[in-house]
């Protein structure tokens, strides 16, 4: 603002009083003799001229400084340049040996970090022991950035019908067994309603298939989607073995699920981990699945991560837990962020957000279609209750 400012000055002071250089030094010419101020045995006219005089050393000043931080800046701006230059270059180069990457040779980028490049396994292992705390730290931030990441949405996902985001509450969506896809119950009893009165055969809402009439025929069509690979069915058959108390199947079918990219199969994974079942128990894959699950948008995952933090004494990162599930539409996490703010780890601004952000959640899960499954099936368990009564 001061350079800009002086740059006016002096360009008005050149407009108004034609200030010019003799020898190197600024001279003045009068504003009403249009001689010049600084000849031998002359004086200033005016005071106005004075105080043109004394502006124009001022801007002469200015310019001069602006001259000055110009060239730091300028100067500033090529050491950045030299530096990135530098960075990029030995991002070419092996952090042990040096070799550079030409047509023959090809570096890979360290795994933790991708800081660094090496051009055979054996220099990433002698470096190894220079590297391995700057790897760690950058390799936790890397993966801090993503887990602290608020999801586009839930685990779960949005009806492949009605495109609306599921609801968490289990009973409000269904599994079809013939396509393994997760169908709201608006869509559902809609589908069913037109059946009935068309008289039609009862198909999926989503892939036309013939329902099952019998539980047999459904493991039947979830067995035919696990050998197809499919992730969401072949968590199902963990989930389901897990039941019968079988946890080394279960193990195993969970285990696939989560590689074929499951996010219900690692929070699953988790509470094996954690008590247990089927294997030994080990705390740290038991947080490496509950980030992993909670990285894919579900929030009891990341409730109990926060719960875990928490209880840490890491309460900062566990308030983050906790404020991204409750934007999610979970109701435990948002009671959590209000514990939090009751007790002064939690800012006003943070606390009226996520009340918003739980609100608009639950908000994109409504619709009439859905709020009339709702009263239907209020409506089929009092009518069920007063049978048994």
């Amino acid at each position: 603002g001061a350079i800009a400012l002086g740059g006016r000055f002096l360009m008005s002071l050149r407009f108004l009083n034609r200030c010019f250089l003799l020898a190197g030094q600024p001279y003045i010419l009068c504003p009403k003799c249009r001689a010049p101020a600084s000849w031998p045995g002359r004086e200033l006219c005016s005071p106005l001229e004075k105080l043109f005089a004394w502006g124009a050393k001022g801007a002469t000043a200015y310019r001069i400084f602006g001259r000055l931080i110009w060239k730091g800046v300028s100067a500033a701006s090529r050491l950045l340049t030299m530096s990135t230059n530098l960075e990029s270059d030995m991002m070419m180069l092996c952090a042990a040996c040096g070799t550079a990457q030409v047509d023959d040779i090809k570096l890979k980028k360290c795994n933790g970090c991708y800081l660094v490049k090496y051009c055979s396994v054996k220099c990433q292992k002698d470096h190894r022991s220079q590297h391995k705390r700057a790897c760690k730290k950058r390799a936790a931030e890397l993966r801090d950035e993503i887990l602290f990441k608020q999801p586009e949405s839930t685990h779960l996902g949005d009806c492949p019908i009605c495109f609306l985001p599921l609801p968490l509450e289990p009973r409000k969506a269904l599994m079809m067994a013939c396509c393994s896809k997760l169908i709201c119950q608006g869509c559902n009893v809609s589908n069913l309603i037109r059946e009935r009165e068309g008289c039609q055969e009862q198909r999926c809402p989503f892939c036309r298939h013939p329902t099952p009439d019998t539980e047999e025929e459904a493991d039947e069509e979830t067995l035919k989607r696990v050998e197809a690979k499919d992730p969401v069915a072949t968590r199902v058959m963990g989930h389901m073995r897990h039941v019968e108390g079988d946890y080394a199947s279960a193990f195993e079918y969970l285990s696939k699920a989560a590689r074929l990219g499951d996010v219900q199969a690692h929070y699953y994974l988790s509470a094996l981990y954690e008590k247990g079942k089927g294997v030994d128990k080990d705390e740290k894959k038991e947080i490496h699945h509950l980030e992993e699950a909670a990285i894919g948008g579900h929030p009891n995952a990341r409730y109990n991560l926060g719960y875990v933090e928490w209880n840490n004494g890491r309460h900062e990162r566990a308030i983050q837990h906790f404020i991204i599930a409750a934007n999610m539409g979970s109701v435990c996490s948002l009671e959590m962020v209000k514990e939090g703010f009751k007790c002064g780890f939690v800012s006003k601004e943070d606390f009226a957000a996520a009340l918003r952000g739980h609100q608009a959640a639950v908000d994109a899960t409504k619709s009439p279609q859905r709020e009339k499954a709702e009263v239907l099936r209020k409506q089929i368990e009092s009518a069920k209750a007063a049978r048994q009564m």
